[in-house]
């Protein structure tokens, strides 16, 4: 038990997530997405990237629409990264997306690792990075054009979603962000003491 949750810990092909128990009727669909999830990453050759980053993955409780996810982790003592992602999206979206959502925080990870401190502090910058990556993923798949005009059309817009994090949510989409974000970084303290991040 921790966190208050308990949780039952996968280790799928070498990848690790942490699925809260008590999301019964979730846990299954979550984990049969993951195992496609990884398969997929296997069979186009990115499994190793996603290794290489060496995240967990903390499945959050959310409502079965939940669509937050958020690569965690305290720069001051540039621990290990831990993804928190939300379960509707973890048993709801399509295996491809999930797939190059973990891509994009992989990303995000090997930043932290070799951006300098001026380039860390570029948002836009890291964001760009990272669904570049995430296209150069969905490009090797087939019919996956939709995902990519819409990360496309994400990046065009006028105001990026990661702008609440510096600026304040304006948005109800924002709002229940910066909630999860809150709630994260709760159980991210609470797991802490418990598992070696």
């Amino acid at each position: 038990m921790l966190a208050s949750i308990s949780y039952n810990i996968r280790d799928i092909e070498g990848l690790v997530f942490l699925i809260p128990s008590r999301l019964r009727r979730f846990e299954r669909p979550v984990e049969n997405n993951l195992r496609k999830v990884v398969a997929l990453l296997k069979e186009k050759g990115w499994r190793e990237y996603i290794l290489m980053a060496d995240f967990p993955t903390v499945v959050v409780s959310s409502p079965p629409k939940g669509n937050f996810g958020l690569l965690f982790g305290r720069e001051i003592d540039r621990c290990r990264r831990v993804f928190f992602v939300d379960s509707g999206l973890m048993a709801k979206q399509p295996v491809a997306w999930i797939a190059s959502a973990l891509v994009h925080e992989a990303t995000h990870v090997f930043q932290q690792n070799y951006f300098s401190h001026e380039e860390m502090e570029n948002r836009k910058k890291k964001e760009v990075d990272a669904c570049g990556e995430q296209l150069r993923f969905l490009g090797r798949l087939g019919g996956v054009r939709w995902y990519m005009r819409e990360i496309r059309r994400m990046l065009k817009k006028s105001r990026g979603w990661w702008e609440y994090l510096d600026n304040g949510p304006t948005t109800k989409q924002e709002r229940y962000w910066a909630k999860r974000r809150l709630l994260c970084e709760r159980i991210h303290d609470d797991l802490t003491p418990h598992i070696s991040f």
